[in-house]
Formats: C-alpha cells, structure tokens, sequence
C-alpha cells in the first residue's frame, strides 16, 4: 500500500464545506489530512493544522502547504492537495492504487470536471482509465493535484512554480497577479517538462462550493467545474469499477461491441441507486443486464434475439 501524504487548503468559506471535505478523505480511505487554513478559517477539532495570518492567496497557499507536506514527510510516496470544497467516492484509494496512473505521470487527479472529459462511445466504448487531457497554462482544475514524490520534488524546485507568484501571465482570463491559477500554474510546469496530466473518468470526486474564491459572482460554465460522472460519495468506487470490468470482458467474449455498452461512469450511477430485490425492467439485453442481476435486482430483460441470449448465458 502507498503512503500518502494529503494536505487540505482551505479558505474563508461559508457553511461546512471543509468538515464535509475532511471527513470524505478519510471515508475514501485515505490517511487524516493536514489542514492549510489560509486566514481565518474555522477548521473542526482532531485536525493537524497550518495557519497563514494573514492570507496570502490559492497559489501561495497551495505552493507552500506542499512545500511542507515534502519537508514533513519526505518518503511519501503520493502528495495530493485537496481543495476544502472536495468530497470522494468511497475506495477511491483503493482504486488508485489498484489502477494507478501510467508512471510517466507529471501530476494526476481523481476528480474531473466536465470541461476534461473526454467523449464516449467510439471503439474502445469508454472504459475507466485514467486519460490525458492537454497541458499548459489553460489547464482546468485544482481541486484534487496529487504529485509523486519525484515530482513533487521536481514541481517544487523548477524554476517556473518558483517564479510564478511574480512572473504569472496576465490575459483575458489570467489576472497576472501570481495569486491565482493553480491549475494553470501546474498545467504549464507539465507542458515545459514534457509530462502529461493525467484525470480519471469516471471521476472518483465531485466539487461541492457553489461560489469562486477566485471569481467571486462568477456563474459562466458553471457545469463545467463540476464532475458529471461522479456517482455519489457513497458507492465503493474500487467493487464497482472491478464488478464492471469483470462483465465488460463477458460482453466481449459473447461477441457484444464495445460501443453497445453501458459506459462505466452510467454503470457506477445506476449502481448507486440498486437495492437487493428491487424490481427492474430495460428493453435488449447485454451488459447492463450483468449490472442488475449481479445487484440482486428482480430483473426481466426484454429480449428478441434467443441467439444472444444464449451467448450471454454461456459466456
């Protein structure tokens, strides 16, 4: 098992975000955070925690709450900084760390949002993978960076993320200030080492704050800083996808077509919401057929083809 080293930033927020946050980590099975509270922040009792008075910004925050993570915890072998507005699908350390992310990774993350998702269907019918999306200073999404160790390493002394609190770039949507970015920030830092980012679908965390720290009324492309795969914090991410691909492999023994199938991300939702005995019903049959029946469902397939039922049956 990895040892992980996880570090929560937080800001000035309304509500019980962060509490919802901390306690998501560790249902995930992940290892009790450190708290980066950057101004006043109120942070529930039991909690490791950093204080910055007063505030210094997302990216200063970020940047030196990993800093700190390295230096308390050198061996670790994953460094990963949530954001306080971040809750998990249940096992998705286990998931990690079953599938973990191909080894050339310069970063990667459980959560992704929308504007990173990649289409479905096609030939390989969507499976869950961990897939790269582009780099550069355009890159969306912080809530979940997580480093390995010689990364986080190299991340931390490149002259870039040194220099990026006087040196960031200004534009129509960067304001130049070197306070904010932080996805921008690591995207570029990727794409000057020539190292993909890596997020995966369906994603195994959900961004829960309504409201931009950094955009504060923002509401443009609202959906797209959400997870629209995210099956709940409540599923066993790591049984399900392993249930999943179990029948996927089924499917296509029984001559089915990749592109015929219930993508995994619709598969972990449904699953969400099966309870032992309940009544189904679904018109064809195929591998969401696997996904009733394998929940304990009362299930009846509508089928004409007695051929493909019988491939079904003895695959």
């Amino acid at each position: 098992m990895a040892n992980w080293s996880i570090g929560v930033t937080a800001g000035p927020r309304a509500g019980d975000l962060l509490e919802r946050t901390l306690l998501s980590i560790e249902a995930a099975g992940f290892p009790r955070p450190r708290v980066f509270a950057d101004g006043p922040v109120g942070v529930p009792g039991g909690y490791e925690v950093t204080r910055r008075d007063p505030a210094v910004g997302g990216w200063p925050n970020f940047w030196l709450s990993l800093t700190e993570m390295v230096a308390r915890d050198p061996h670790a072998d994953v460094y990963m900084v949530v954001q306080d507005d971040v809750v998990f699908c249940r096992q998705a350390r286990d998931r990690i760390e079953a599938v973990p992310p191909p080894e050339d990774a310069g970063v990667f993350s459980p959560f992704c949002p929308a504007v990173n998702n990649l289409p479905h269907g096609g030939k390989e019918g969507y499976p869950p993978a961990w897939r790269s999306v582009r780099t550069g200073y355009g890159m969306a999404s912080a809530q979940t960076f997580a480093f390995p160790r010689e990364r986080a390493f190299q991340f931390l002394g490149h002259p870039w993320t040194a220099n990026h609190r006087r040196a960031a770039p200004k534009g129509k949507h960067y304001r130049g200030d070197g306070l904010h970015h932080i996805d921008g920030a690591v995207g570029k830092w990727c794409h000057i080492m020539g190292v993909p980012a890596y997020f995966h679908q369906p994603s195994m965390a959900q961004h829960t704050g309504e409201d931009s720290l950094m955009y504060p009324g923002f509401t443009g492309k609202r959906s797209a800083r959400f997870a629209d795969t995210f099956p709940g914090e409540h599923l066993r991410i790591a049984d399900e996808l392993a249930r999943y691909e179990t029948n996927r492999d089924m499917f296509i023994r029984a001559g089915g077509e990749a592109k015929w199938m219930v993508p995994a991300d619709l598969w972990c939702r449904i699953a969400a919401d099966l309870k032992p005995g309940m009544r189904t019903l679904e018109c064809g049959s195929g591998l969401s057929t696997r996904l009733f029946l394998d929940h304990g469902c009362d299930h009846t397939a509508l089928e004409h083809d007695a051929e493909w039922v019988s491939k079904l049956t003895d695959a």
